[in-house]
């Protein structure tokens, strides 16, 4: 199974880095095009995003991907798709109806006079155009096939990109430009990605698979509230209590570290989710589980790692002079990154229990957490105290849901591993942040870089392949043999 796991996930991986590459191009069109203060505006649109995307989707795309293992049949899985797409483009356009109502005096209220209409449209085009493309390509990856899914996102970012340059760069659009090139990105693949599928398969509607459908995801509509404010509480918070210069410079920070996301936590998660439904059918589920817990843990807190030693030049490539030194938000924010991975390794657990409420109620209650650290730190400590409250509240919220999981599915976790792989990347990820200060040679300072890490990635190697030198070295099998000779 963790053949498969690399297998699927290196697919992801290669797939989600060649559109983050692309994605990433955008931000030096954003901050060279805008001011740091509308770069702060569009960053808090963009995050506004998220919540509508969720909203409009209500879940489908995961419902598939959750019921594809039960379809009886060609025909059932025909009809599975057929119903969650007809849904979705239904529950679009009416949440496009009621957004566009009700989204420009809210808009402009917390956005300012530079969030025109044209900029809302473009916001809520982008949703639905975003929602249908999940749907789309969430076909792909409830049918296994992660080539398929990865050529629609290269597609997507490909178009993305071209038409954010000519909006944004070469016609000065603003603001509304740069939303109105992410919907004709995801809406152009998306329509594509519709009429390839109508092609192959005899899609239908069918009302009652809709609700069972609906009711699977209507819990993670609550989630998806409360991932909204986890994701954009801080530059709310900020806009109003700071101004919307420190949004933009905390936003580039924030953009570093999500590349960590979805560079790697991402592919993992969309990898094993499928995997642990399947694997469920099969016997010895609790020890696969356990070895993917282990493996994520070691690819989660290195990348970690790798990603703070680079954020300095990160920064410096994608941005003027006006953003200098945002990577100190990369690092507060990068702890939060491998609290999702916790998250969603313990989410996809309750996943196969069918218990997206406990989900939405995990989320919900660290949304409130964030709500209230945000109001707490951010008068006082700004942009810093928005990452330690993410930090917090996405500690909270993947401790909860592993402790809701573990009582629902026994898993004999690999407890020494798991300590080791923390100790190791917190390890590395400290000395990164310590050299990007430290009064040294930048040689020295690559040197120290790429020699631990080099020893941090043969320590993985070493425990995920299942050898015992590092315990032998560390002394950690003479402690476990004295503890078990004692009473």
């Amino acid at each position: 199974m963790l053949k498969s796991l690399a297998k699927e996930a290196a697919l992801y991986a290669a797939g989600t880095a060649a559109v983050r590459g692309i994605a990433v191009l955008l931000v030096p069109i954003y901050t060279y095009s805008l001011s740091v203060s509308q770069y702060g505006v569009l960053e808090t649109a963009l995050v506004s995003l998220q919540i509508l995307l969720i909203l409009y989707n209500a879940g489908m795309s995961q419902a598939v991907v959750r019921f594809w293992g039960e379809a009886g049949g060609a025909a059932d899985a025909d009809r599975l798709i057929g119903t969650a797409t007809t849904t979705t483009l239904a529950l679009g356009g009416l949440g496009a109806l009621l957004t566009i109502i009700v989204g420009f005096t809210l808009g402009r209220s917390l956005l300012g006079s530079t969030f025109t209409t044209w900029a809302l449209l473009g916001l809520v085009g982008s949703a639905v155009a975003r929602s249908m493309h999940q749907q789309c390509s969430g076909v792909y990856r409830a049918m296994r096939r992660p080539g398929a899914y990865v050529i629609m996102q290269i597609m997507a970012a490909l178009v993305w990109l071209v038409a954010c340059y000519l909006l944004v760069r070469r016609f000065h659009g603003g603001i509304a430009g740069a939303l109105w090139s992410q919907c004709i990105g995801f809406g152009v693949v998306a329509g594509w990605g519709y009429l390839a599928t109508t092609r192959t398969l005899r899609l239908s509607f069918e009302p009652a698979r809709a609700w069972e459908l609906l009711r699977f995801g209507a819990p993670l509509i609550a989630s998806a509230a409360g991932w909204f404010v986890l994701n954009a509480s801080d530059r709310y918070f900020l806009g109003v209590y700071r101004n919307f210069t420190e949004v933009g410079q905390y936003s580039l920070g924030y953009r570093v570290a999500s590349l960590h996301v979805v560079g790697i936590i991402t592919p993992l998660q969309l990898a094993f989710a499928p995997m642990v439904f399947e694997a469920a059918k099969q016997p010895g589920l609790d020890e696969k589980i356990a070895h993917i817990a282990e493996a994520s843990a070691w690819i989660v807190g290195l990348s970690a790692g790798v990603l703070a030693m680079l954020a300095p030049i990160a920064v410096s490539l994608l941005s003027p002079a006006a953003y200098a030194h945002s990577e100190i938000y990369t690092y507060w924010i990068l702890p939060s990154g491998v609290f999702l991975g916790v998250y969603y390794w313990a989410a996809s657990l309750l996943h196969l229990q069918k218990r997206t409420l406990w989900i939405a109620g995990a989320v919900i209650a660290a949304a409130i957490a964030n709500i209230a650290l945000n109001f707490a730190l951010i008068p006082s400590y700004g942009a810093i105290g928005a990452a330690i409250a993410t930090d917090i509240a996405m500690l909270g919220a993947a401790t909860l849901v592993t402790v809701l999981a573990l009582r629902l599915q026994t898993v004999r976790l690999h407890r020494g591993k798991l300590m080791l792989a923390t100790l190791v990347s917190g390890t590395l990820f400290a000395l990164a942040v310590w050299l990007s200060y430290a009064p040294v040679s930048s040689s020295l300072r690559v040197m120290t870089d790429i020699l631990a890490a080099s020893l941090a990635v043969a320590t993985a190697g070493l425990t995920i392949s299942g050898r015992d030198v590092i315990s032998r070295i560390a002394g950690l099998r003479w402690i476990a043999s004295r503890r078990a000779r004692s009473p």
